[in-house]
């Protein structure tokens, strides 16, 4: 895109900007969000289902919407930036900085809406972080940890998928000693010391269950270890979900026997796919495994009552991990 973008931005903040000027710039933004979206190391974040223009047009649809104040959350940023936009590279600058970070942002949103584990873990480390003064950094759209005297990602970090090749043993411990351990192995292995916060979160969440640091409900400054173990959650979920079924569905007539079951089958399978990367939105397919129907039947008679079973199951899931 050929346009002058300092241009674009002085009339958006000064209120002239016109229609045409305006999608430009929207056009821009979502342009560069997919650069960042769709560059290999990213995309080994994205949730099942959940396409790179999707996310892109999300992160930055929230910089045109007014905020409570009437304000556009783009021109607060714009007030808010201290470096000075005097051409159409800085310009460039100032968007890029501001479109990673949205798109970061969206992604962990996203992420808690499609795995009910996600939050619970990622609330754990950033305790950890907290506490023991490591820091977050953005680098390209993706989130990482690094030590307390790093200000900048200074030589291209790991990849995503590089802790999926470290040892199991590295991540069977209290939080701060699972990142200062990564750290270690970085640094002795001449990799920079840095730690994709969502590869670390998925990496926890497979390996001997889930080891959490939460904050202790009776004494606020304190922190204590819970091993919390998935498979009993999503047992316990499910029953709670196949007695749902009994009572509100097949008890009332509003399934037979045979769709019950398989709307037992589908919540089964809900749960393996929510510590996979999260439940596809095509809920038709879930079905289509186990009757053979159109989809305008699943729609007519199936389709709200698995679509609120699932809602149903997250919620259930959520309940057992709150603090």
């Amino acid at each position: 895109m050929n346009f002058d973008l300092q241009y674009i931005l002085t009339k958006l903040k000064n209120d002239t900007i016109n229609f045409s000027e305006k999608n430009l710039l929207i056009n821009y933004c979502v342009k560069s969000a997919l650069l960042i979206i769709n560059s290999s190391n990213f995309k080994y974040s994205l949730p099942k289902d959940l396409s790179s223009l999707d996310l892109a047009n999300d992160a930055i649809s929230m910089l045109f919407i007014p905020d409570k104040n009437y304000e556009l959350p783009l021109i607060k940023a714009l007030n808010n930036w201290d470096k000075g936009i005097n051409d159409n590279i800085s310009a460039k600058n100032f968007l890029f900085q501001l479109v990673k970070k949205r798109v970061a942002q969206e992604l962990s949103k996203k992420l808690k809406e499609y795995d009910p584990f996600y939050g619970k873990i990622q609330r754990s480390i950033n305790f950890s972080i907290e506490k023991h003064k490591f820091k977050k950094l953005n680098w390209f759209g993706v989130v990482y940890i690094v030590p307390q005297n790093v200000d900048a990602i200074l030589t291209k970090p790991i990849a995503q998928d590089f802790l999926d090749t470290l040892p199991s043993e590295l991540f069977c411990n209290r939080k701060d000693k699972i990142i200062a351990n990564i750290f270690k192995y970085l640094i002795d292995n001449d990799f920079f010391p840095a730690i994709p916060l969502n590869s670390l979160i998925n990496k926890i969440k497979h390996v001997n269950g889930v080891f959490l640091q939460v904050l202790n409900k009776n004494e606020k400054n304190e922190y204590y270890e819970e091993n919390i173990d998935i498979s009993k959650i999503l047992d316990k979920s499910i029953k709670a979900i196949e007695l749902k079924i009994e009572l509100s569905y097949l008890q009332k007539d509003k399934i037979n026997f045979k769709h019950a079951e398989i709307y037992k089958k589908i919540i089964n399978d809900f749960s393996i796919d929510l510590c996979n990367g999260g439940v596809s939105d095509k809920l038709y397919d879930y079905y289509l495994k186990y009757e053979k129907i159109t989809i305008q039947d699943f729609y007519k008679f199936h389709h709200q009552h698995i679509d609120y079973l699932l809602r149903l199951l997250k919620k259930e899931i959520a309940s057992h991990l709150e603090i």
